[in-house]
């Protein structure tokens, strides 16, 4: 799991503010919902949680490490790019099948 936190942190090398100003109050400052990178890794870690994944990650607080899954595990709109892979293979093994002999 250590390899999850080194793309975490390198993803996330500024951490945001803790402290905004509340615009809704008399203007003093307050915590606000998003924590620093770290945090809301390690509360992730420690979540005993069990939910399923879609679950789990639609209703987490974990703003960040919400956006880093996201782009992780989502899938490609498309099958473009893994249809030209088959294509270039098709294209080379036709190649090679015409270049045999029978023997």
């Amino acid at each position: 799991m250590a390899w999850i936190r080194v793309i975490f942190r390198h993803h996330y090398a500024v951490p945001p503010r803790l402290n905004q100003k509340d615009e809704s109050s008399n203007g003093s400052l307050s915590e606000s919902t998003t924590l620093e990178p770290a945090v809301e890794l390690d509360a992730y870690l420690n979540d005993l949680l069990h939910a399923s994944f879609s679950y789990y990650w639609f209703n987490s607080q974990l703003h960040m490490l919400k956006k880093l899954v996201k782009c992780i595990v989502s899938i490609q709109a498309s099958s473009a790019p893994i249809e030209r892979v088959f294509s270039q293979a098709g294209i080379i093994f036709t190649n090679k099948k015409t270049n045999l002999s029978e023997k």
